[in-house]
């Protein structure tokens, strides 16, 4: 069951910030002057990167651009592209390395950075919704997070140990930086939803509303409300019995987030009407906003400010590995 979020949005985490800066120099140009039919988007001192996933990081990439895709200029896309691909290449590089130099990773960090990664999303379905559009299945999720761990203590073995962080730097950003550590109000809510969008007919709107007073009518007599999300709800939540988690308002359709937020724990809302169809809301817990105390967020805090500080030193380093690579391009950029 998903736990409210405890983890600060402040920086950038570490493996991200190490994916930005695995960028350590140009590519080299395309090999030969046409593509070959190949399905490789470049290789590695002979190891590939597979042209689908470039581009899968190209579409995570797009994601983050305020700008439609379409609307993107030629010239900015090019360089997306080049970065995009770059990343790959020096992570690539970075995990050869650590390869060779015996770091491990075992299962019980990963399942541990898997918590952590939980721990970003209000709820449940928020967290399936975003894998869902961003093309990550949970098996290349726990790679990637294989892949990180195993390059963050190359990172901190070969440069990043060497750079202290003071008490007294650490306190500063917390105390500079007081939105950075706020958590907003959270409900922990469950649903039964019964769809009816916008392409549905009147006779199949009707049939959903008369379904949903059905299923409130069995709630108010006392049908525990994950059984009827289980047999009837048609969301991904109902597995878990409708269970949504803990969401902030701002994370939900309006019409839905105004009626949860004006439930009391127990309670159980009216039929709600959406843009998709029917709910019934059942709220189970209700956080006020807060602000993270320092101590709270300190390791993680450091950990960001000293990769932070070791920035110049980590793409020198990383540069190194590059220059004496053997890379390979097969796509045009």
């Amino acid at each position: 069951m998903m736990q409210p979020a405890k983890g600060p949005q402040f920086p950038l985490r570490i493996c991200c910030m190490l994916l930005l800066l695995l960028a350590a120099g140009p590519l080299v140009s395309p090999v030969g002057g046409q593509l070959e039919p190949i399905e490789r988007a470049a290789a590695v001192n002979g190891e590939d990167i597979p042209l689908a996933e470039f581009e899968a990081a190209l579409q995570q990439a797009l994601h983050q651009v305020d700008t439609p895709h379409e609307d993107i200029p030629e010239l900015k896309l090019q360089a997306l592209k080049r970065d995009v691909l770059d990343n790959l290449i020096g992570r690539k590089l970075a995990y050869q390395e650590c390869l060779r130099l015996g770091f491990k990773v075992d299962g019980e960090q990963i399942d541990k950075e898997l918590e952590r990664v939980a721990a970003r999303f209000s709820s449940a379905a928020e967290q399936e919704d975003a894998f869902l559009r961003s093309g990550i299945s949970p098996t290349r999720l726990r790679k990637l997070l294989h892949e990180d761990l195993a390059i963050r203590q190359l990172i901190e073995a070969q440069v990043a140990g060497l750079v202290a962080v003071d008490d007294w730097e650490l306190r500063s950003f917390y105390d500079t930086h007081p939105n950075l550590f706020k958590v907003p109000a959270l409900v922990k809510a469950s649903h039964i939803f019964i769809a009816a969008g916008p392409d549905s007919t009147r006779e199949e709107r009707k049939a959903a509303v008369a379904l949903t007073r059905g299923i409130l009518k069995q709630l108010d007599q006392g049908v525990p409300f994950s059984e009827m999300a289980i047999d009837y709800s048609q969301c991904p939540s109902s597995e878990n019995g409708g269970d949504l988690g803990y969401f902030e308002k701002e994370k939900m359709i309006k019409g839905f987030a105004d009626a949860a937020f004006a439930l009391n724990p127990g309670e159980i809302s009216n039929i709600v009407r959406t843009s998709r169809g029917y709910h019934l809301i059942l709220v189970e817990d209700r956080q006020a906003k807060r602000k993270l105390a320092f101590e709270d967020v300190r390791e993680q805090l450091y950990q960001n400010l000293k990769f932070e500080k070791a920035a110049p030193e980590i793409k020198a380093y990383l540069k190194t590995l590059r220059d004496t690579a053997d890379v390979k391009i097969f796509v045009a950029l």
